[in-house]
């Protein structure tokens, strides 16, 4: 008998936006998005209303938003999170396979 691990899992759910999670702490810190109370984090950059209640919610933002030290070395992409960084070069390397791949399938080579 083959059994789904992702159907025995126990889910844990928010009642004020249906979301799903599969750990109780990860729920736990959801739960605060929806208390306005806890937004104790400010973004400090002019004109820019970003509050957070965790802390490095609010270094992702700025890094995100505000910092974009980090530059693409394929395009003039620029940004100041690595994660994203490195999701961006890897969207931008598959794009370039398959416009390769087309071109030169028009070639019939």
């Amino acid at each position: 008998m083959n059994m789904n691990l992702e159907n025995t899992k126990q889910l844990f759910k928010c009642e004020e936006c249906n979301k799903q999670f599969g750990r109780s702490g990860a729920l736990t810190r959801h739960l605060l998005i929806h208390s306005k109370d806890t937004l104790k984090f400010n973004c400090e950059y002019e004109n820019c209303n970003y509050s957070s209640n965790r802390k490095d919610s609010l270094q992702c933002h700025i890094n995100r938003i505000h910092l974009k030290d980090l530059q693409c070395e394929y395009c003039d992409y620029k940004i100041g999170c690595n994660h994203s960084m490195k999701v961006h070069i890897y969207l931008f390397l598959i794009l370039l396979n398959i416009l390769n791949y087309n071109f030169w399938k028009n070639y019939n080579i």
